[in-house]
């Protein structure tokens, strides 16, 4: 018999948690699991058309659907960092887990006043799951790991037009992901001066994501005197991803994540699974990601000359880290989720 999810977030938007969404309904339609997703957001934030458009494009239809309202007939509700749900479900008596996936420690400070109703809170890597038992104790027992993936092995390659770069003779530096203190993009900047400095007129910055408000990229680079030097791009709709990654791959280029924090690293994983070599802060799920190639793709966060000497090793030595990065990518298939979400429905004898 199908069991029926709800997954309640706030926001549609065009990040990672909606990437891992519709990441799980390919697993689930991989292995014809007898699951459906129903999808139930809060707010839409411009993403709820193209996540639609996705979900039809990616034929995964059968196993993911949006939700307007929650629906009488689900077996379990999943609250991902929304205290809100957790109320509205502790208030009608439904049954429901919560899943944290913020890294923003302000925006996780609601799992304090989780109530004993929530069975369990899913984490999407074991460093995370670490960090959450130790700032909430309390939640020990209940905390699980359901590993985040990237199903470069199972979404089908679009007969839809892909993504071509202008012909610029310079090689893409790719940030994507938010601009704001966390993700950290100034400290990109700061090495981007360096790299200018050293091998003018060989790199571009192409920044692509939402902007907030703490961080003005215009002013950033007039200061920096790297406007000719950089191209900005809006958020790309979900199935877009891959293809901006296979076009920077195309051109021989590399991602970089300078990002304080994170809770897996989604982004950087889909570089890594789409052939992209990747420069990334020395920070736990960094680490994870890079394995035994660690010290081939990381530099200690704080230090952008150490930002800019691993790009030119990146780069000096790409045939090696194309191997690298191939190598790695097995380690982030959806096998290793599967069984964690397996375990997860015995455990909650569904």
């Amino acid at each position: 018999m199908r069991r029926e999810i709800c997954f309640i977030y706030p926001w549609a938007t065009f990040g990672g948690v909606e990437r891992m969404l519709l990441n799980r309904a390919a697993a689930f339609a991989s292995v014809n699991a007898p699951i459906r997703m129903n999808l139930h957001f809060q707010h839409n934030a411009g993403g709820l058309k193209h996540l639609t458009e996705a979900i039809g494009r990616l034929s995964l239809s059968g196993f993911c659907r949006i939700v307007e309202t929650l629906p009488d007939d689900c077996d379990l509700f999943v609250a991902i960092d929304s205290e809100e749900a957790v109320n509205t479900l502790c208030t009608q008596r439904l049954r429901y887990i919560v899943e944290c996936h913020t890294a923003y420690a302000e925006n996780r400070t609601y799992l304090k006043r989780l109530p004993e109703s929530c069975e369990k809170v899913l984490v999407p890597s074991a460093e995370f799951l670490k960090k959450i038992v130790m700032e909430h104790p309390r939640l020990s027992k209940r905390c699980e790991l359901v590993r985040n993936f990237v199903p470069w092995d199972l979404l089908p390659n679009e007969n839809r037009k892909e993504i071509s770069l202008p012909g610029w003779h310079r090689r893409p530096i790719l940030f994507l992901g938010r601009m704001d203190g966390l993700k950290n993009p100034s400290e990109l900047l700061d090495a981007f001066e360096v790299i200018e400095a050293n091998r003018p007129g060989q790199f571009l910055l192409l920044f692509c994501g939402p902007i907030m408000p703490e961080f003005d990229l215009q002013k950033e680079l007039k200061t920096r005197r790297l406007m000719s030097s950089c191209v900005y791009m809006p958020p790309v709709p979900f199935t877009s991803v891959q293809k901006l990654l296979r076009a920077i791959a195309t051109r021989k280029g590399i991602f970089v994540s300078p990002s304080r924090d994170e809770s897996f690293g989604l982004s950087a994983a889909e570089a890594i699974s789409y052939g992209v070599p990747v420069v990334l802060s020395d920070i736990e799920a960094h680490r994870s990601l890079t394995g035994t190639h660690r010290e081939a793709f990381t530099y200690a966060l704080g230090d952008p000359k150490g930002l800019a000497a691993r790009v030119f090793a990146v780069i000096d030595n790409y045939e090696y880290m194309l191997n690298a990065v191939s190598d790695l990518r097995k380690s982030l298939s959806s096998t290793s989720f599967l069984s964690d979400w397996n375990k997860l429905m015995t455990e909650l004898k569904l």
